[in-house]
């Protein structure tokens, strides 16, 4: 006989257990309170994911970090800018190689006037230093609105005098430049904090911004014909500077051997280097500036240009990153 229904036990399956007995939790509250089950992998996606997230946010507020636009007062309370002068727009730099020593200026040619290097001397380079002198002068002399800007620092010892003051001293003394006993070209200055090439054109842009309360419009570089390279296809790169706005004048005056010489070198010690370190603040490039910097000299850009302090500071781990801040000449 089989055992009736009713003769089986009478169980049941724990509710929690049982497949049609489960009924979602109602409310909004009672969801979000519920205990939920996270495994390990769970837990280490989540945190990675969180990480990336706050690496992102860090590194998209250093990248659109904005310095003030307002120099402190006590900077432009000291400064007083002529409202007469021309609507100047134009920088003309001229880059400096090395120190004239403030002699007899008819005796320019000799290399006993100058400051050099060791490989600088016995190879007529004095000559070209006054012919960069000497075009940046035209230049300026020819267009109202410039700014002529000889740049270079205290790189030379023993003495006190910077590449920057001694060009412009010598124009001056030679009359490349008009100037009286009571007045002088207005529109000539210095930027004396240059370490090398790259320096030269922004701490230039930095000057005049300094010197005339504005950017430029325009640049003009005048320097050796050999660097045209450098200065077109990476420093004014490096800045983003808008390359119909851009010119850059080669000078030379050493015969073809010597300019084989010179490219050959231009290409070792100065186009290759700054491919590799764009803003050349690593290493190599890094340590030249401060070999070069014999006086210990801080320059003051980033309270007088304080729309470039961040381009200023820029060095990036890949050494080929552009800056990608806002720039003031961006709008050109």
């Amino acid at each position: 006989m089989l055992p009736t229904y009713n003769s089986y036990p009478n169980y049941r399956r724990p509710p929690a257990l049982s497949r049609h007995s489960y009924t979602p939790v109602g409310s909004l509250r009672e969801r979000l309170l519920s205990r939920s089950r996270v495994t390990n992998l769970g837990l280490v996606l989540i945190s990675c994911v969180l990480g990336l997230s706050l690496l992102s946010n860090l590194r998209h507020a250093y990248l659109s970090r904005g310095y003030t636009t307002r120099t402190f007062q006590s900077i432009t309370d000291t400064v007083s800018y002529n409202h007469s002068e021309p609507e100047l727009d134009h920088l003309i730099m001229v880059a400096g190689h090395a120190i004239w020593k403030g002699g007899d200026p008819a005796s320019y040619e000799q290399d006993s006037e100058w400051v050099l290097d060791v490989a600088q001397a016995g190879r007529g380079n004095p000559k070209a230093f006054y012919a960069h002198i000497a075009k940046g002068a035209e230049l300026a002399l020819g267009d109202k609105n410039s700014l002529l800007v000889f740049s270079g620092g205290q790189t030379r010892k023993p003495t006190h005098l910077t590449e920057a003051q001694s060009y412009l001293s010598l124009a001056l003394d030679t009359g490349l430049l008009p100037s009286t006993s009571s007045d002088t070209f207005i529109r000539a200055t210095t930027e004396d904090f240059a370490l090398d090439s790259y320096q030269n054109l922004v701490f230039s842009v930095a000057r005049f911004r300094e010197r005339t309360g504005r950017y430029p419009n325009r640049i003009t570089v005048v320097g050796f014909g050999v660097k045209k390279q450098r200065f077109e296809k990476l420093h004014a790169r490096a800045m983003r500077w808008p390359v119909r706005q851009f010119s850059y004048v080669g000078v030379d005056v050493a015969d073809q051997g010597d300019l084989e010489i010179a490219q050959d070198g231009e290409h070792k010690n100065g186009f290759i280097p700054y491919m590799r370190d764009l803003y050349g603040c690593h290493d190599f490039l890094a340590a030249k500036r401060r070999l070069r910097n014999t006086a210990a000299r801080f320059h003051p850009y980033h309270s007088s240009a304080p729309e470039l302090a961040d381009l200023l500071d820029w060095c990036p781990p890949s050494r080929h990153q552009l800056f990608s801040g806002p720039l003031p000449w961006s709008r050109l």
